[in-house]
């Protein structure tokens, strides 16, 4: 794992999520830690003029997080720790004339989920990591085109690029 940034995502508010038997729940997820990839393999890559395709392969991604949960009105609630170790490839469709329409299509072939929690026993969790990591996979897919479509706009409007900001917080 790679390049140290200050990149960071966070929940403001906890999100609601309907939990079956259980009812609806709040669920924050706040990163601890961002590793970001040092290397990649570039399998295709293409330029017109104006737009640039590239499909990038083999970028590992390691994201601690703190999460916690609760039921309203309830003493049903846990927080903990979890960890995502996951490589990732992309097909990015770069516009350099305008940056906006950059798009980000993600591939995840590997995902590793580690949950540790305050309250419940660790055996639990690993139970329910099998269940919840198709859902997280989704949601780190999402995270990760996000930030390298926003990471490649602010190289396109910065001259002095690839040296882009360090400081990137996704909401």
């Amino acid at each position: 794992h790679g390049a140290e940034f200050n990149i960071s995502f966070k929940t403001p508010a906890p999100m609601p999520v309907h939990v079956p038997l259980v009812g609806e729940i709040g669920v924050s997820v706040n990163s601890t830690k961002i590793s970001l990839p040092t290397s990649m393999a570039c399998r295709r890559l293409s330029f017109t003029g104006t737009n640039l395709s590239a499909n990038v392969e083999e970028l590992s991604f390691l994201i601690a997080f703190d999460w916690a949960y609760s039921k309203p009105s309830s003493n049903f609630w846990d927080r903990g720790t979890g960890l995502v170790d996951t490589t990732i490839g992309a097909v990015l469709y770069i516009d350099v004339l305008d940056p906006n329409a950059t798009s980000v299509e993600v591939d995840m072939p590997k995902l590793k989920l580690q949950l540790h929690a305050e309250r419940v026993p660790d055996w639990l969790y690993n139970a329910i990591e099998r269940v919840v990591t198709p859902l997280i996979h989704g949601a780190v897919a999402d995270f990760a085109g996000t930030l390298l479509q926003e990471l490649i706009k602010q190289c396109l409007e910065d001259a002095t690029c690839p040296r882009a900001s360090k400081n990137i917080v996704v909401v």
